[in-house]
C-alpha cells in the first residue's frame, strides 16, 4: 500500500503548519518569560540599592568596644 504524492504533502503540509503553530506558541512564551525576566532583574537592583542604603544608615561598631554580655 504505497500512498499517492498528493497524501504524502497532505501530510507534510499538515505537520509544517502543527509546527508553525508550536514555534509560534514557544516564541510568545519566550517573549513573556522575557519581560518577567527583566521585571526581576530590576527589581533585584532596586533591592541592592536599598540594601546598600540600610547598611550604610547602620552605625558601625568600635572595633574595642565589648558586647553587652560581657
Amino acid at each position: 500500500m504505497s500512498e499517492t504524492t498528493d497524501e504524502r504533502l497532505n501530510r507534510l503540509e499538515e505537520a509544517f503548519a502543527h509546527q508553525d503553530t508550536i514555534i509560534g506558541d514557544l516564541s510568545d512564551e519566550i517573549a513573556k518569560q522575557w519581560k518577567t525576566l527583566e521585571a526581576l532583574v530590576r527589581k533585584m537592583a532596586e533591592l541592592e540599592e536599598k540594601l546598600e542604603g540600610v547598611e550604610d544608615a547602620m552605625p558601625t561598631p568600635a572595633a574595642d568596644v565589648k558586647p553587652p554580655h560581657y
